[in-house]
């Protein structure tokens, strides 16, 4: 499956295989995934209405995932029994509250990364809100 990778510096790459993106999941921390606009995504599809995965990284060790359509409904990936208790990201600069359970271990990012890249659905062991 094809997919366009867009770095959080406003770049994008052309990529068919995610193991780029799974690498930077499980190695890098905020000098890549906290500069420019502070967000990142996977997109596949129309450029002008992609499926659109968003990850927002908290600075530490978890992700925010978003699953977005076409149309522009957005639902986050929620794992109580992974996610944080509570946290803040920065998006832009600007701090964001997060709602309990939605900051994901670096490992379940990878997971719902590595699905989203093979099939461009939601991964299924994940509640989405």
């Amino acid at each position: 499956m094809e997919f366009r990778f867009r770095i959080p510096t406003g770049e994008t790459e052309e990529l068919t295989d995610p193991a780029p993106i799974l690498a930077r999941i499980r190695e890098d921390g905020s000098a890549f995934w906290n500069i420019g606009s502070g967000d990142a995504g996977i997109e596949t599809g129309s450029p002008y209405a992609p499926l659109t995965l968003e990850l927002y990284f908290d600075g530490e060790a978890h992700f925010q995932l978003r699953y977005t359509t076409p149309d522009g409904d957005s639902v986050t990936a929620r794992d109580p029994r992974h996610g944080k208790a509570s946290a803040t990201i920065k998006v832009g600069g600007t701090p964001m509250k997060l709602a309990p359970g939605t900051l994901q271990p670096r490992e379940a990012a990878a997971e719902i990364v590595r699905h989203f890249c093979a099939t461009g659905e939601k991964h299924p062991d994940y509640a989405w809100e």
